[in-house]
């Protein structure tokens, strides 16, 4: 059972905010969506992680989530629609402690918001993120000359889908994706590039299976964690046989609701 949830505008974006129905802290945390309906907007996309924030809240974690106000790829808006939500939960709501909990695109905005705000969020769960913006656009070009009509890939339909992702990194950070023509823009939202700068505890679930997403992006992360020394703030939790999905996702909820507890109620 969860408590009352309330449904509201921040700036350009709406927003949802679930209470838990036995509150055991003051603690919130906040669901950052992937790209999803090949990147259109409409009502409703901050409702995209329900089913996660139903089960923060039955651990009595309050939940909030945004819809980023816009389509397409959006890292820039996303990051400042964020931090108007983290303002609302503090200044508005007492909250104490943030968490971010961020699902594919919405893994790369978690922790590229953890390494910009550090003093914002206590930890970040980066479900198979988008580490880095490059390795990412090489891997679905491949992926196009191998398989044109993309058919194994769970959440992307085909060669129109995969364009429009590529279309909609160029409509956000200019040059051409497609000729691998990248601003330095790429590089400035790709967490693996700023990880000199990370500072708050992260735990990554991957899926070994992960043909969207692969899982060598978490492990050049973590890899590069090691290098700066900042391992310590990286775990790794590989799901088997998990692909770009939902099922990931549940299969990993222990060890998730383990981290949360850690960092959340110190």
């Amino acid at each position: 059972m969860t408590g009352r949830e309330i449904e509201l505008k921040l700036g350009k974006s709406w927003v949802i905010i679930k209470s838990p129905e036995h509150e055991r802290c003051s603690c919130a945390v906040i669901g950052c969506r992937g790209w999803v309906e090949t990147g259109r907007y409409f009502r409703g996309l901050h409702r995209r992680l329900d089913f996660i924030g139903d089960w923060v809240t039955e651990l009595g974690y309050y939940w909030a989530a945004t819809d980023y106000g816009t389509g397409g790829y959006p890292i820039k808006a996303a990051l400042r629609s964020v931090r108007e939500l983290v303002s609302f939960l503090r200044e508005q709501m007492g909250i104490e402690r943030i968490a971010l909990f961020g699902v594919s695109m919405g893994g790369q905005i978690a922790l590229l918001y953890a390494i910009e705000h550090p003093g914002d969020v206590c930890c970040v769960v980066d479900v198979y993120g988008v580490a880095d913006l490059e390795e990412e656009i090489k891997h679905v070009l491949k992926l196009l000359l191998a398989a044109p009509l993309l058919a194994g890939l769970h959440g992307i339909r085909g060669l129109k889908a995969v364009l429009k992702f590529l279309s909609d990194l160029r409509e956000e950070f200019g040059g051409n994706p497609l000729l691998l023509k990248l601003t330095e823009d790429y590089r400035r939202y790709s967490p693996l590039r700023r990880v000199s700068s990370l500072e708050t505890p992260v735990l990554i679930v991957h899926g070994a299976k992960d043909q969207v997403v692969p899982l060598s992006l978490s492990m050049a992360l973590l890899e590069e964690a090691r290098k700066l020394g900042k391992d310590h703030l990286i775990r790794l939790h590989v799901v088997p046989e998990g692909g770009h999905d939902d099922e990931t996702i549940l299969r990993a909820l222990p060890a998730i609701g383990e981290f949360l507890r850690e960092h959340l109620e110190k």
